[in-house]
């Protein structure tokens, strides 16, 4: 018979006190947006135990079920469920650490309980739309328009756009320059090679509104803005396009716009990893996976016709060959990624493990020169 919890009912920003120093001993070494999210997601769980008079630390592992059929009735995303339930864990884990729970926490959730994420392609835009709206973007003197070509030309986050300071190009030499991203989503700051369009994009934006201004996109009376009035631009932006896409022009997919460019010009992954500001490989390959469909397709192609003219293929030349241990394996990680991309999912995650490391052994070597 489950217990019940002579609690009083929370208000929306309450949360009991064990869950409250709970987030506090995070606070240390977690990021305030990540602090906010276990917030949030601790105050889904007490809503419901609250409902039904259960507390925490009496839980048993039919509530935890009956919790779990509750989330995925809500109607919630798989990703907002699996936070839920990560900070879920985490948070019995915590409590049992110090001997306050009556179950062992895995037997209450473990990660068996995880909802299955959706496999996504990446939302790049229509080469039709993106042409037009590059164009578009280009033509006004809106700051925030022209803040969103500098997104398009260079895979900024909108949060990144949004902090990104007044004077923000680097320069270790008059012929090359970099656009400074401050630290942000990822608590990293990077670099991001620009070329002279870009540049001159950004003296643009630097000619619009108040000059006393902190950052360099804002509106034409403020010193800054927000990530909801760029998301706003691009709403009025799309408007004005005669766009054929299914699916909502949203600021991310510039990003998605820029990644799947990059690829296709034979950019390593490696390297837009440095550029995106992704901690991991993991994270690039959503962007890679078409694009090597597309390349494997292309090739195939390029390699029918050179037979049906010439009769015979077209031998490598030295320059299309691998000669760095790096680069062999920088090689080897792309056909795996491209083999796996048709395999089930268990397939793709094992593939996707097996690529991050020889990433980093290709980091290693290359460090070593060898």
């Amino acid at each position: 018979m489950t217990a019940k919890a002579d609690t009083p009912r929370l208000t929306l920003r309450e949360l009991p006190g064990e869950a409250q120093e709970f987030i506090d001993d995070l606070a240390p070494v977690r990021s305030l947006n990540t602090c906010r999210t276990y917030r949030v997601a601790l105050r889904r769980l007490y809503q419901w135990l609250q409902e039904r008079g259960i507390a925490a630390h009496q839980m048993t592992r039919r509530d935890a079920t009956a919790w779990l059929r509750h989330l995925n009735r809500q109607g919630l995303a798989p990703a907002t469920r699996s936070v839920a339930v990560t900070t879920a864990r985490l948070y019995l884990q915590y409590l049992e650490s110090r001997g306050r729970l009556h179950v062992p926490a895995d037997q209450l959730l473990s990660s068996r309980d995880l909802p299955k994420l959706p496999e996504t392609l990446p939302r790049a835009l229509r080469r039709e739309d993106d042409h037009n709206l590059r164009k578009l973007l280009a033509a006004s003197n809106n700051p925030l328009w022209l803040g969103l070509l500098l997104m398009r030309q260079t895979g900024l986050r909108v949060g990144e756009l949004a902090a990104l300071p007044y004077h923000c190009i680097r320069r270790d030499s008059p012929e090359r320059s970099y656009l400074m991203v401050p630290v942000g989503k990822l608590n990293t700051e990077r670099l991001v090679p620009i070329d002279n369009g870009v540049q001159e994009i950004i003296e643009r934006i630097q000619t619009l509104g108040r000059q006393d201004r902190r950052n360099l996109v804002a509106s034409r009376k403020r010193t800054s803005t927000t990530t909801r009035s760029i998301r706003r631009a691009l709403a009025a932006a799309v408007e004005n396009l005669d766009t054929k896409d299914d699916k909502p022009i949203c600021t991310h997919r510039l990003r998605h716009a820029y990644a799947t460019e990059m690829l296709n010009a034979g950019m390593s992954l490696g390297a837009l990893k440095e550029i995106l500001g992704h901690l991991d490989v993991n994270m690039t390959l959503r962007y890679a996976k078409p694009t090597l469909d597309l390349l494997s397709t292309e090739y195939v192609n390029a390699t029918e016709a050179t037979l049906e003219h010439y009769g015979l293929p077209q031998e490598p030349t030295s320059a299309d060959v691998a000669e760095t241990p790096a680069e062999i394996l920088e090689t080897l990680a792309h056909i795996i990624a491209r083999n796996a991309s048709e395999k089930s999912n268990s397939v793709q995650n094992k593939a996707r493990c097996i690529v991050k490391r020889l990433y980093r052994i290709g980091g290693d070597l290359a460090k070593l020169d060898i």
